[in-house]
């Protein structure tokens, strides 16, 4: 779906995906970044940044690959800048990785070694870094910590809150990830490079822990292309830091919207769009009361008038207290009585619809549109692996296209 209209996304973003603006130059496609390539050769990576990163690596195979291809003269960086923070922050971080991931993927099908890295930075970002929000079917609740540098030692009852809000069905492994990186005493810088590298393992990122290091990523290693997001398109300043007087190359995030299969047929039994849940729980049921079969309530107390009407007329022309109008009057009792218990099923019928429209509907709000914000930038990035295992980050790279500039809505298998 287009942005616009979508909450949150200035008019920046639209104008930066046309044309791309003054601080950025927005590559026509895959093969248009692959042909920039060729000036960066010579531009290797920092030698003692390579030898930093070769000394930390743990042995794992997709990341050792990415370390050794990352040390070579012919090797490009598509960099994704990601801020450090409690649990990852939203989901746009998970969302800017993969995009980078799966770009060098089609860079390196084009014969360029592409090479994902996530940087992160520790500034003033536009999203709460010390707070995430998680949602349990129709429950948004909120979990944080106090700022600071450095974890506090209360870190372990939070996350034991958190895994109670789950109701046990959250992933125990990425749990144990979460322990593991977020334990109390550590920067929160490092702990999220930690998280986000165990997240993203199998594709073989590269995460830097910018704390220590003065230089920028541009004066460190080949950038070829940026990754942002339409939270940091600034068409006055940029949020990204390049030593080239030229606009910065940049490539637009993969922007999506994730749900459950329970949603999705929500969605398609009501016949919604997604940028209805934006207007809220209240309104997105008046369009479905206003759609429910009411007219019947109507007829029934039209029919019910036209007994009364139609029987007082026969009995008006009877004796009084004749048998006919004896007749007459019970027979329109016994009808009456039948129409008021057919009006009472039908009203506890539409009122049941409406309870099961309410509860559904609150649960789609809740996922896809919590607050009325878009979600990717209201929801933690972990609630996804939380869920699914990082089996979802599976299914959510495989959904995603990186080359086709519109809001996307991913449906969970």
């Amino acid at each position: 779906m287009k942005f616009k209209g979508l909450p949150g996304i200035t008019a920046a973003w639209p104008e930066f995906l046309q044309s791309g603006l003054p601080a950025y130059e927005v590559p026509v496609s895959v093969r248009d970044l692959a042909l920039r390539a060729s000036a960066l050769q010579g531009r290797t990576a920092d030698g003692e940044l390579i030898r930093l990163l070769t000394s930390r690596d743990a042995g794992e195979l997709p990341l050792s690959e990415s370390i050794g291809r990352l040390g070579r003269p012919d090797a490009v960086v598509i960099l994704a800048k990601i801020y450090s923070g409690f649990l990852g922050g939203p989901i746009a971080q998970i969302l800017k990785c993969l995009t980078a991931i799966k770009l060098s993927a089609q860079l390196r099908a084009c014969s360029v070694n592409a090479v994902p890295v996530a940087w992160v930075d520790s500034g003033v970002c536009n999203f709460p870094v010390w707070e995430i929000a998680l949602v349990d079917d129709a429950e948004i609740r909120s979990f944080g910590v106090a700022p600071g540098a450095v974890i506090p030692g209360t870190i372990s009852e939070t996350l034991s809150i958190i895994e109670n809000f789950g109701r046990d069905a959250y992933d125990g492994e990425v749990l144990d990830v979460i322990r593991r990186s977020f334990a109390a005493g550590r920067s929160f810088s490092s702990a999220t490079a930690e998280l986000f590298s165990s997240l993203l393992q199998q594709w073989g990122m590269i995460l830097i822990d910018s704390a220590g290091i003065r230089r920028s990523p541009s004066e460190l290693l080949p950038v070829l292309s940026w990754v942002l997001s339409p939270f940091e398109v600034d068409p006055v300043s940029p949020r990204v830091s390049t030593t080239a007087s030229a606009p910065i190359t940049a490539w637009p995030q993969a922007s999506a919207t994730i749900g459950d299969v329970r949603v999705h047929r929500t969605m398609d039994r009501y016949g919604l769009e997604l940028k209805q849940l934006f207007e809220g729980e209240a309104a997105v049921l008046g369009v479905i009361r206003n759609s429910l079969p009411r007219g019947s309530l109507d007829k029934l107390s039209g029919l019910k008038h036209e007994v009364e009407t139609g029987i007082g007329s026969l009995t008006a022309l009877a004796e009084d207290e004749s048998g006919f109008s004896k007749l007459a009057r019970s027979t329109q009792e016994k009808i009456l009585y039948q129409l008021n218990k057919l009006q009472t099923h039908f009203d506890a019928a539409l009122k049941a619809k409406e309870d099961v429209a309410a509860r559904r509907i609150r649960n789609a709000c809740a996922l896809l549109a919590p607050g009325g914000r878009l979600q990717e930038m209201a929801i933690g990035a972990v609630q996804i692996p939380l869920r699914y295992s990082t089996r979802g980050l599976n299914v959510l790279y495989e959904h995603i296209d990186v080359t086709r500039f519109e809001h996307q809505l991913i449906w969970m298998d």
